[in-house]
């Protein structure tokens, strides 16, 4: 969970700096003299972070199941022994592979002109872009599926055990379902940007792309927040830390009017 914090991290900064300084026109001549080199890894970073956000969730859908379905068993016990280091490799190499896939085609990724900086890229590599995506996508979307389905037949059929442990995992899965939702709508997205541009429809593919800000800004913020209704530990210690600041605030202020006194 917290590689994928910091891909929710690096895809919104790396979306600030390819897209708000383009569309603001902040760096128009950084980028338009540049634009070979911006444009091409402006693109490949697209798909990069997608597939990194996809292949989390999955990974933390396959953690839930095995934490709560396979408790006790060796496959648990082995998950659990492995270093999150690893698991953290294993996540982003995935990424990485997929994303080099796309290296097979010729890169002719440009700027249409100065002022409007819209990106044209060639419909061979759109399509292969849009294919490799759709498919992950899915593929990823239904293993996601598959462990909560598994997941919650589980909990109806036990009943939920006395086991403290037990029940913290089935809350935790609980909260991870939030990411469920959101590759709900990246899969619909994907989906649908891969029929329109296989349509040759442009206008329409234009307008299907304006909701990839809210679909991965929803993506990005959907954690958080479910971390924030779900779970208890975090619902304890937020109370503390502001008590603990106000504290430190007041102790600090007594300080500086004895300090003013003398």
């Amino acid at each position: 969970m917290i590689s994928q914090g910091i891909v929710d991290i690096y895809s919104l900064l790396s979306y600030n700096f390819f897209i708000v300084l383009r569309v603001s026109g902040l760096c128009s001549d950084l980028f338009w003299e540049n634009q070979p080199s911006i444009a091409i890894a402006s693109f490949i970073n697209t798909y990069f972070t997608l597939y990194l956000r996809c292949i989390g969730i999955a990974l933390i859908s396959v953690q839930r199941y095995i934490t709560v379905c396979l408790f006790g068993t060796k496959i648990e016990r082995l998950m659990m022994e492995t270093p999150p280091l690893v698991l953290a490799m294993i996540h982003w190499s995935s990424g990485f592979l997929l994303t080099a896939t796309l290296l097979t085609t010729s890169f002719d990724i440009r700027y249409d002109n100065k002022e409007d900086m819209n990106m044209i890229v060639p419909v061979k590599t759109l399509s292969l872009a849009n294919l490799i995506s759709v498919i992950s996508v899915v593929i990823l979307f239904l293993i996601c599926i598959l462990c909560y389905v598994s997941v919650i037949s589980y909990i109806i059929r036990s009943k939920i055990a006395a086991n403290s442990t037990r029940r913290q995992e089935i809350r935790l899965s609980i909260q991870v379902a939030g990411l469920l939702v959101a590759f709900l709508l990246v899969f619909i997205y994907s989906v649908g940007n891969y029929v329109i541009n296989e349509l040759r429809k442009t206008s329409l593919l234009y307008e299907w792309r304006e909701l990839n800000p809210i679909m991965f800004g929803f993506l990005s913020c959907v954690l958080p927040w479910t971390c924030l209704f779900f779970n208890e530990d975090i619902q304890k210690r937020l109370p503390r830390i502001f008590k603990c600041r106000r504290r430190t605030l007041s102790s600090s202020g007594l300080l500086a009017s004895r300090a003013s006194a003398w």
